[in-house]
């Protein structure tokens, strides 16, 4: 793979695009003009501020740097955010299909009160974030670092957190938790849960094979189906109770 040097926003967009692109926004589009870019290579870009609303298709946003933006209401399809620096950026209210933060950073980011499908989070760095009272459907976490991240009323369906960090962050006692939370079909296999706060948290066929730690019981937990195979071919299926038993006596 040949190797890229770093290009700024300007390299695509002037700085007065940005701004008219901010007139939209705060004009409600009564004025200004949208930013709507499709397949361009923005690699290594950089920009700050708001990009809220943007319409994004198929670029390539690799290791970009967006650190403190705004994606709030953004339409973002099919992008590759792969190793891009967008710490304490807000996605609320997002619509994110088929892109790949693959190794990004995303500490403290938001992710809340929307729907989020065919995403792909591997090895990115979530901790501390809010993911609260949405839906992610199809959403793969391997590996990835979401310590202490707020998970509360979330709905995941068919996910993959095989060998994530959910556990709760030292420094960061009773921040997080997956309180409310619906897991469905997701893959736990391997995923650390050390004092991951569950009340009223409801796991549906899900596979919990290599597990680490226990999980913070704070109240009711329902577990249906749960697969204990080390294939996760639900040829080990036990009773939540013996599950939630094995959580609360210290077992594994």
């Amino acid at each position: 793979m040949s190797v890229r040097e770093p290009s700024y926003w300007g390299a695509y967009l002037e700085a007065t695009e940005i701004k008219l692109h901010r007139w939209w926004v705060e004009s409600g589009g009564m004025r200004g003009k949208r930013i709507e870019l499709q397949g361009l290579d923005l690699h290594g870009a950089w920009a700050d501020g708001t990009l809220a609303r943007v319409r994004l298709t198929e670029c390539d946003l690799s290791e970009t740097r967006f650190q403190l933006c705004s994606f709030k209401e953004a339409q973002l399809t099919r992008c590759n955010f792969d190793g891009a620096l967008l710490n304490i950026c807000d996605f609320d209210r997002a619509q994110v299909e088929d892109c790949s933060f693959v190794k990004a950073e995303l500490a403290m980011t938001h992710w809340r009160a929307t729907r989020y499908d065919g995403n792909d989070w591997s090895q990115a760095l979530l901790d501390r974030s809010h993911l609260e009272s949405s839906t992610i459907v199809r959403g793969v976490f391997v590996g990835a670092s979401l310590r202490s991240t707020t998970l509360s009323n979330a709905v995941f369906e068919d996910c993959d957190f095989r060998d994530a960090l959910l556990n709760e962050d030292p420094e960061y006692r009773n921040l997080g938790g997956a309180q409310g939370a619906t897991f469905t079909r997701c893959d736990l296999r391997g995923a650390d849960l050390t004092n991951l706060r569950l009340d009223r948290t409801t796991f549906h066929d899900c596979r919990f094979a290599g597990i680490k730690g226990r999980p913070a019981i704070l109240g009711p937990v329902t577990i249906v189906n749960a697969d204990l195979s080390e294939a996760g071919d639900g040829s080990q299926l036990v009773d939540g109770a013996e599950l939630l038993h094995r959580w609360t006596a210290g077992a594994r």
